[in-house]
């Protein structure tokens, strides 16, 4: 077997490809472009048989894909930060259809339906629309898309159950690295865990007893799972590749609330890094470590910190004080 090197986007395109997919809905917006420039070179070259459209703004793209889905297409699309945004609109309603689709978001960011009537044939038109609800019956039908959301939980253990025996290969609600028998875990999710995977392995080798947990899934949050993984544990280093103004890392008020209400819960410890792309270095891993560690050692935790060094607040003290010169001109 020959293996290549893929960029993520590059993956995500090939899955799509191995899916056998009908319908690609597309807008272009960076960082995802790659994904779908992927898929329509191969579809010209005719080595995937599919139908692509470019749309005009990635609210259409996701209408269009949510509309295909209710025909019975398999359908991929993606897209990326203020596409998503721009398209919120769909992606609120979209639950409620009930229809499978799969859309890959890079990172740089109601009405329920019959089953049974999400049907197409070309010999019996079918008209489907959505009903205007009052507030009671509303909230009824909400809530019953959230009851859903929480039930893809023990489907997913399921379907992974399925694709275990199929290849011999597990991805849970949650990864766990060298966590057993850890005293402090980092907790982090996305691509840059692999980076903690490293750092775990040099800081066992120095005789720190770490262990990394990776969420897979935010939506249904797998609190249950994270509880039984970190609820041991001394401490946590939860690290955000995100910010929300005027509260902190996301994934820090996330793990804090499924932790809430443990005996001895352990303490956790909130970093900020890698915002617009910016690495993780391993000497910061190793930082993260100490001061957590630290922290639980003095019985009390420290503030949200800013992964960020000396030398880049110089470089941004220089940038500032050449946009203050231009200002007095």
């Amino acid at each position: 077997m020959t293996r290549q090197l893929l960029t993520g986007n590059g993956a995500a395109a090939l899955a799509a490809r191995l899916a056998r997919i009908d319908y690609i809905p597309a807008f272009p917006i960076t960082p995802q472009t790659e994904i779908i420039e992927t898929l329509s070179s191969w579809i010209e070259k005719g080595e995937l048989d599919a139908a692509f459209t470019m749309l005009e703004s990635e609210h259409s793209m996701i209408t269009a894909a949510g509309a295909a889905a209710s025909a019975g297409a398999r359908v991929f699309t993606a897209s990326s930060s203020q596409g998503l945004l721009y398209g919120m609109e769909m992606i609120f309603a979209l639950p409620g259809w009930r229809v499978p689709l799969v859309m890959v978001n890079v990172s740089r960011g109601l009405p329920s339906f019959d089953p049974m009537t999400i049907q197409f044939k070309a010999g019996r038109p079918v008209s489907q629309a959505a009903a205007v609800l009052g507030g009671s019956a509303y909230s009824y039908f909400r809530y019953e898309t959230h009851l859903a959301s929480l039930a893809a939980l023990r489907v997913h253990e399921l379907v992974c159950g399925d694709f275990e025996r199929i290849f011999n290969r597990k991805y849970s609600l949650i990864e766990e690295y060298r966590n057993e028998d850890a005293e402090i875990s980092f907790v982090m999710i996305g691509s840059f865990a692999t980076k903690a995977m490293d750092a775990v392995d040099a800081l066992r080798d120095a005789g720190k007893k770490i262990g990394l947990v990776r969420p897979r899934m935010i939506r249904p949050f797998p609190a249950e799972a994270l509880r039984k993984a970190l609820g041991n544990k001394q401490a946590c280093a939860v690290i955000d590749q995100n910010l929300s103004f005027g509260k902190g890392g996301i994934l820090h008020t996330e793990i804090a609330s499924a932790l809430y209400g443990l005996k001895n819960p352990p303490m956790l410890a909130s970093f900020v890094g890698g915002l617009g792309g910016r690495d993780i270095s391993a000497e910061e891993f190793f930082e993260i470590e100490s001061e957590t560690r630290s922290a639980h050692a003095s019985g009390s935790a420290p503030p949200p910190r800013l992964l960020f060094t000396e030398e880049e607040l110089r470089e941004i003290r220089k940038l500032q004080k050449i946009a203050n010169s231009q200002a007095k001109l």
